[in-house]
């Protein structure tokens, strides 16, 4: 029965059966002779012992031939759709990483197939299957994080370096692109892992802040400029004196100098703070000396 449900084996099974019809009938020869038949039943039981062992064997046989079968087709089924998963990476540096690991998987199946142990085959693929099962996960959870990269990410990026080379200050758009090569890094190690959440733990914060703080720079650059004029003229309606007009000038030629001279984003914004209050007191002073002259 065994055999009968084994499609891989329905050959061996007709044999057998052969054989074991052919055992039934020398058993009831036997049996017509009566006593003269013991000694030909001795040769049947031996004929059916071996039929017994070789039975076993079949039997055997057709199990591992069918979960060879079975596992062949899994594997084929589960390395088509890691095919499709792949294929649907639009980050270039995942996809490759991804497309070597699927070619390895491939080349594997193509080497166990071969094999003429169906028990060895089977066990093979068996274990395979559950090697690409895992695969695909990795690649549906890569295919988010790329969603994301293209769809979120990269936008995000581009609009920040953007933001950024409108500042006129180069040194101030050095600074604040190394920037985001620091929070790229920061992802890294998530991005190499498919881990969208840490991906965007990493990332999505840092990013947004120096968005932020390239907007403000950008236009705390623009309201200096516009600043420094309106301060020129209080210290012109004050009578333009001496201190007043120096300390002008030496923030005027601090600021053409390259100014800021900071390193990192953090200093860059505490060093536009210092300029700022520096220019709002001399603002101050000059509207007191306009209120002098107006007094008297």
């Amino acid at each position: 029965d065994l055999l009968k449900n084994s499609a891989s084996r329905r050959e061996v099974n007709a044999e057998h059966s052969k054989r074991l019809a052919e055992i039934d009938a020398k058993v009831e020869a036997a049996k017509a002779k009566g006593a003269k038949g013991v000694r030909d039943l001795a040769v049947v039981l031996k004929s059916m012992a071996v039929l017994h062992k070789d039975l076993q064997r079949a039997i055997i046989d057709a199990i591992n031939a069918d979960v060879r079968a079975e596992a062949t087709a899994k594997v084929r089924g589960l390395l088509a759709e890691a095919m499709l998963l792949v294929g649907k990476i639009a980050t270039p540096s995942i996809g490759k990483r991804f497309i070597a690991e699927q070619a390895a998987l491939r080349a594997k199946a193509d080497k166990l197939e071969q094999l003429k142990d169906n028990e060895q085959a089977g066990d093979g693929l068996s274990d395979l299957a559950d090697a690409v099962v895992a695969f695909n996960q990795r690649a549906k959870a890569a295919n988010e994080v790329s969603a994301w990269l293209q769809g979120t990410y990269k936008p995000m990026v581009l609009k920040v370096e953007a933001t950024i080379d409108a500042i006129p200050q180069e040194r101030v758009r050095r600074v604040l692109h190394v920037e985001i090569d620091f929070i790229e890094a920061a992802g890294r190690p998530a991005r190499d892992k498919d881990d969208l959440g840490g991906m965007k733990s990493a990332t999505l914060a840092p990013m947004k802040a120096l968005l932020q703080q390239a907007v403000r720079v950008k236009a705390q650059w623009a309201a200096l400029d516009r600043e420094m004029l309106r301060v020129g003229g209080l210290i012109k309606d004050a009578g333009a004196p001496k201190d007043l007009a120096g300390w002008l000038a030496a923030l005027a030629k601090e600021k053409a100098a390259g100014w800021p001279k900071a390193g990192t984003a953090e200093l860059l914004d505490k060093q536009i703070d210092v300029f700022e209050k520096d220019l709002a007191e001399l603002a101050q002073t000059a509207k007191r000396g306009v209120a002098q002259v107006a007094g008297r």
